[in-house]
């Protein structure tokens, strides 16, 4: 009966350690819980702010930085083919008039109303 009783004991002591853990074990899962929910809060939320602060670029102005194709001459106003549309186009400022030719790849770079400024489009541009 002696070693029945020192079991009774352990058991009792077993128990006692345990009831005394499993509020602590039950704060620290959810202080992980909340800690991931926080995280994945925090980057949804920092996505959505990023989405919202842009501007949607629209009509002309999302000409900019595409890439089109001399259809006519730029001696000093040509056209230029670019995005399904034919564009009234002059080379921009640093650009020789000269050297851009009909099937020239070129790069919008600014659009004052209804005419485009292009320079030649490079290597890694057509890569795109």
């Amino acid at each position: 009966m002696i070693g029945d009783g020192a079991a009774q004991l352990r058991i009792q002591e077993l128990g006692t350690i345990l009831r005394d853990r499993i509020p602590a074990l039950v704060i620290v899962v959810a202080l992980v819980l909340l800690l991931i929910a926080g995280a994945a809060l925090a980057t949804v939320v920092r996505g959505a702010a990023g989405v919202a602060g842009k501007r949607a670029r629209t009509g002309t102005e999302a000409l900019v930085g595409h890439v089109g194709v001399v259809r006519n001459a730029l001696e000093p106003v040509g056209q230029v083919f670019v995005d399904g549309a034919l564009w009234n186009a002059r080379p921009c400022a640093f650009e020789d008039s000269g050297a851009l030719s009909v099937g020239d790849e070129v790069v919008v770079e600014q659009v004052r109303g209804l005419t485009l400024s292009v320079r030649r489009a490079e290597e890694w541009e057509l890569e795109i």
